[in-house]
C-alpha cells in the first residue's frame, strides 16, 4: 500500500480527487434537496447537478479503483464542470420565491 502511494502521479491524485468530489458533492446536494425548502426550477436545478456528478464518479470510479492507473477524462472534468455551474445558478435568489 505504501509502495502505490508513493508512485502516484499529479494525474492520479487529480483522478481520485475528482471522484470524491463528486461524490460528497452530490451528497450535500441531494441532502439540500430534502432540507432546503427552494423554488421548482431551484430543485430541478440541484437535482440535474447532483445526477451529473453522479454520473461523473460511475464513469470515474473504475480508473479510480486502482490508484496508480487511475486517469481523469476530459469528459468527466466537464460533467464536472457543468454540475458546478448548475448548483451555482440554483442558488440565485430569485429562483427561491
Amino acid at each position: 500500500m505504501e509502495s502505490d502511494l508513493k508512485e502516484l502521479k499529479p494525474r492520479n491524485i487529480f483522478a481520485i480527487g475528482l471522484t470524491g468530489f463528486s461524490g460528497a458533492f452530490a451528497f450535500f446536494l441531494l441532502r439540500e434537496l430534502l432540507v432546503d425548502r427552494a423554488g421548482l426550477v431551484a430543485v430541478g436545478l440541484n437535482l440535474g447537478a447532483a445526477v451529473l456528478l453522479i454520473v461523473v464518479c460511475a464513469v470515474a470510479w473504475p480508473r479510480v479503483s486502482s490508484p496508480a492507473s487511475a486517469q481523469v477524462s476530459w469528459k468527466a472534468v466537464v460533467l464536472a464542470t457543468i454540475a458546478c455551474v448548475l448548483a451555482v445558478l440554483a442558488r440565485v435568489p430569485a429562483l427561491h420565491t
